[in-house]
């Protein structure tokens, strides 16, 4: 199974940068249709209000420009001048059939299309232009194409597939990860608290289980024959196969075909009270004047209206009188939001006929209650068709624009999700897969820890579907103690990960290790952000800590240099990160230091440049501003490797101090020279093993530092 990144990190996009958690979403093939003839696109919503399409090489979200229309549509396509940008990727050409779903995306469409790319126009003033399935002269007129809508912000991943305009092919929809509370400042802060074991496991599924074929059988078998001009060949069509479009789209639909149970409800209830609950808005009380129908919520008093009797298309398509207000919502916020509120709750009660007429004697009437719908008709048969639990799982989907209404649509909701999966084709014939380890969580979630304190550690695994899954933990650090049982020991200060590993399955946290309330002193950044430190207050030898600000930063090399009167020469002493190192000083004594260290990711850098200081006694940490050199030009060090002879500094040419270290950090030898042309150091007596040299100009700050290998 591909592994499960979860991961905080900055991610280059074109014009702008993010920096979230990443959700892989993985398609799987269970279709008739090869991986080269299954076509990726994404385009959605980022940042602040930015368009974006994914470049599905390495999942950057672009910005969308109207610069990159370069394609040529079909020949039947109007406009004929336009033309489309270049945004779809065959399946088989999407490493591991998987997509990374920053943290942030919303309102965004994943196209799936068969045999053919899909053809969006980008807009010069922002947005795009979709497919138009009402329109023979559309480009996409003839491809076959499915959606699946998704949005990731601070509540959550909320996913579905959609079958509001049409149903094309089969699709169902995976999604495992964790429930749970926003419990801290931050969406990311929430998110690792909730699999610091803070979160109880939560996976969903939705989606088709029967074949294209029999969906389509189906629909002939069951639907009345108003409806069954829905079921149609689009004029361009690639494969001459059928779909099933919503039956508004269709030419030949009567389009007064629930105008009867309209104008029946309009009129009921001008002369009695429509009581309806809605669920988590209580219970309404309405009542129709004139053509206007405005309802109560007897809690508050508030008013919700719809300002006009709707058409058949109205309800079948959420518009019209049931999707607009008169009440401009910069005035009247409240007032605005629950005119739709209300118009949304009356245009799926008419579409699931949920409203029963012969009820007008004040008796509550429980709209989401699905075992009240397409009981009486007339209804929606497109909406009652994929109802049906035989074609869709637990019967959701999204039938129509307002089928969330009562939570009956295909959403899936995950609060912390970790992994999603499409199956293009749906569960026909499915076979699943066997549960195997797909994440690791760590608990407790902790970010910081006391020096001298133990944490103990707990590791549990997951499989696909969000069960927990028996594991053989392996444990480890960096720069820190943890023993394979997951006890971790704070014995140096510092930033430390802690990685529980079995297989090729992992999970990482970051620990911060503090000093005690019981120390004293005082903390600052470096000037280039490395590490930070903290001097102690003591009135005589106080110490300085190192303390790398990413982990690994110092680890194979870190060296203090410093000096308490500015005509001094600096002392350079090998440290450890995160452990205080004394320095002979006493109360007053101006110290200024700097560090020379190694970086996780390689090479050295310091701070010499950039020197700090601080009073003793006094915590008063400053910056110093030095005239300085800024390097030793031509200082080099040969033969390295040696094999127990002498080796050379090469190229010193000013007074320099020399010190060679283990690698802990203990000074072995130390030298002074002025310019020569070849400096010895004698290594017969070195071990074998690797060594450090440390080279300090005599009137600077500047130092080189050296990995010695002795073979």
């Amino acid at each position: 199974m591909k592994k499960i990144l979860l991961f905080i990190s900055l991610v280059s996009l074109s014009h702008f940068s993010y920096g979230q958690f990443e959700l892989p979403y993985t398609f799987t093939n269970n279709s008739i249709y090869d991986d080269t003839e299954i076509y990726i696109g994404l385009v959605g919503k980022f940042g602040d209000n930015v368009d974006v399409w994914m470049d599905m090489n390495d999942y950057s979200l672009v910005p969308m420009s109207a610069d990159q229309n370069t394609l040529d549509g079909p020949p039947w396509s109007t406009p004929v001048e336009w033309k489309y940008p270049d945004i779809f990727t065959q399946l088989s050409n999407i490493t591991d059939n998987t997509i990374q779903i920053p943290q942030g995306l919303y309102g965004s469409r994943i196209f799936i299309s068969l045999q053919s790319p899909m053809f969006l126009h980008f807009h010069e003033t922002g947005g795009y232009a979709g497919a138009n399935l009402n329109s023979t002269s559309d480009p996409n007129d003839g491809i076959r194409w499915e959606i699946v809508e998704l949005t990731w912000g601070n509540s959550g991943l909320w996913t579905n597939s959609s079958r509001v305009d049409a149903y094309q092919y089969p699709i169902s929809v995976e999604v495992s990860g964790f429930s749970g509370g926003l419990v801290e400042s931050s969406y990311t802060e929430s998110y690792l608290n909730a699999l610091g074991g803070n979160g109880s496991p939560k996976y969903g599924k939705i989606g088709e289980q029967i074949s294209h074929e029999d969906i389509l059988t189906q629909w002939d078998n069951t639907v009345s024959e108003e409806y069954l001009v829905a079921k149609v060949i689009k004029e361009n069509s690639i494969d001459g196969g059928y779909i099933i479009e919503q039956p508004s789209k269709v030419e030949g639909f009567p389009d007064d075909i629930l105008d009867e149970y309209i104008d029946d409800i309009w009129s009921t209830y001008a002369r009695n009270d429509l009581v309806i609950d809605i669920g988590d808005r209580g219970i309404w009380t309405g009542r129709v004047t004139g053509e206007r129908f405005d309802f109560v919520d007897p809690a508050d008093g508030s008013i919700a209206t719809i300002y006009g009797k709707p058409t058949t298309f109205n309800a079948i398509e959420g518009s019209g009188f049931l999707a607009s207000t008169e009440v401009d919502g910069n005035i009247n916020r409240e007032k605005h939001d629950e005119d739709l509120m209300i118009q949304a709750q009356i245009a799926a009660s008419i579409s699931r006929h949920a409203i029963y007429t012969d009820i007008i004697d004040g008796t509550v009437q429980y709209t989401h209650d699905a075992s009240r719908y397409f009981i009486q008709s007339p209804y929606n048969e497109y909406v009652k068709f994929f109802h049906n639990e035989e074609i869709s799982y637990a019967s959701q989907t999204y039938a129509f624009a307002y089928d969330d209404v009562g939570d009956h649509s295909s959403t899936i909701q995950c609060t912390y999700p970790t992994s999603a999966r499409v199956i293009i084709g749906g569960y026909n014939e499915y076979v699943q897969p066997s549960p195997e380890l797909a994440l690791i969580s760590i608990s407790p979630y902790t970010v910081e820890i006391e020096q001298g304190e133990n944490l103990q550690y707990i590791a549990q695994g997951y499989d696909q579907y969000s069960a927990t899954f028996p594991t053989t933990i392996g444990w480890s650090t960096t720069g820190a103690e943890i023993d394979s049982n997951g006890l971790f020991t704070a014995s140096t200060l510092g930033q430390f990960t802690i990685t529980a590993q079995d297989g090729n399955i992992s999970r990482s946290v970051e620990i911060k290790v503090v000093e005690s309330p019981g120390v004293t002193g005082c903390e600052a950044d470096s000037p280039n952000g490395d590490y930070n430190y903290i001097a102690s207050n003591e009135i005589e030898n106080p110490t300085i800590t190192y303390i790398p600000s990413v982990s690994g930063n110092g680890e194979s090399l870190c060296l203090l240099f410093y000096k308490v009167n500015q005509n001094d020469n600096f002392t350079d002493l090998g440290v450890t990160p995160g452990s205080p190192q004394e320095i002979i000083a006493i109360a007053g004594d101006t110290v200024t230091f700097y560090y020379t260290y190694s970086l996780a990711t390689g090479g050295e850098n310091n701070t010499a440049s950039s020197p700090q200081s601080f009073i003793v006694g006094g915590c008063q940490i400053s910056n110093v501003s030095p005239s300085i050199k800024t390097e030793f030009e031509d200082l080099s060090i040969s033969p390295n490797p040696t094999h127990g002879e002498a080796t050379y500094l090469l190229g010193i040419n000013e007074e320099v101090s020399i010190g060679l270290y283990s690698i802990e950090g203990t000074l072995l030898q130390s030298y002074s020279t002025s310019t020569v042309e070849k400096f010895k150091l004698n290594t017969s007596d070195l071990v074998a093993g690797m060594y450090l040299i440390s080279v300090t100009s005599i009137n600077s700050h500047y130092s080189k530092a050296f990995k010695l290998i002795v073979k």
